[in-house]
């Protein structure tokens, strides 16, 4: 299964996820304590979306296990000190060991005084970083802000309408991103927040970006889209298919044998000659991990 070799990948390369990794050039850009966070917190959304949508896989608890366990020997306060952007991080963190019925690794009291004097609002966010965040306090502190999440998500490039050819890369990352957490990670369907004009505008906007990113050879982009196309619940047409299809096999054609996801072909004929480091390719794999894994896609 492709979705059993990227977690495999994953196990494997559980020295470069550590928050002390021994070679800070291996991995993201540099030893800063922001940056040296992100790819064990992308491994515990990762892992996070597999446990609320009840996916169960033979590795899961024993990334489960790393995570918790990494988490637990790093200084969250240390976190906040260094990024005022630090409350998705921090919320994602306590969210993490809250669905693994553990008490989070830093002091609660510490974190809701943070939020009470402000310290989260000093900075200006995109309006999918404002949806990331709101997300996470709502998960923290279990309380409904759907209508401020669908007001920051109409303040994207998609909410604003407009046309595809505008779209950039960041305007791609902004709806695909958005979409996760609009939609609680496929836990809400687009057909229960979107109007049905909203929700056809939606399922086409997709399905033209799918398009766009199989022949843009962008991997990362394309697997999110897909992640996306599931999570929204949609049911594609028969040409809509095929265009799911092209995106999956596509996916699944950048996979190396040891089970790694590059974003493009350049680095992936780089990385199948050793000369690819764990920087640009986790994030990717990680992608992929949730794609295979909500497909069901068993190839």
């Amino acid at each position: 299964m492709a979705a059993d070799r990227c977690c495999g990948w994953l196990l494997a390369q559980q020295s470069l996820f550590r928050l002390d990794a021994p070679d800070p050039g291996q991995r993201v850009l540099g030893n800063d304590v922001p940056w040296r966070v992100k790819p064990i917190m992308e491994l515990a959304f990762f892992l996070l979306i597999m446990i609320r949508q009840d996916v169960a896989f033979k590795s899961r608890r024993r990334l489960v296990e790393f995570v918790l366990e990494e988490a637990r020997r790093f200084d969250w306060h240390e976190l906040a000190r260094f990024d005022p952007s630090s409350g998705s991080p921090l919320s994602l963190v306590a969210d993490f060991f809250e669905v693994n019925g553990a008490p989070p690794p830093f002091e609660p009291a510490f974190f809701d005084m943070l939020i009470d004097f402000g310290f989260f609002d000093g900075m200006d966010r995109l309006p999918y970083r404002e949806l990331e965040f709101g997300y996470a306090i709502a998960r923290l502190h279990k309380i409904d802000v759907m209508p401020e999440l669908l007001e920051a998500f109409g303040r994207t490039a998609f909410g604003r309408q407009h046309s595809l050819p505008r779209y950039s890369l960041d305007d791609t990352y902004s709806l695909t991103h958005a979409l996760f957490y609009v939609t609680d990670v496929g836990l809400r369907p687009a057909a229960s927040w979107a109007g049905k004009s909203d929700a056809l505008r939606l399922q086409k906007t997709l399905i033209a970006l799918i398009t766009m990113m199989v022949r843009a050879d962008h991997g990362d982009v394309l697997g999110e889209l897909l992640i996306c196309w599931i999570m929204c619940g949609f049911v594609a047409t028969a040409a809509e298919q095929l265009v799911v299809d092209a995106g999956m096999n596509r996916m699944l054609s950048l996979i190396v044998p040891e089970g790694a996801v590059p974003p493009t072909t350049s680095v992936r004929n780089r990385l199948l000659e050793g000369r690819a480091d764990f920087a640009e390719i986790y994030h990717t794999t990680l992608v992929a991990s949730i794609l295979f894994r909500l497909a069901g896609a068993g190839r």
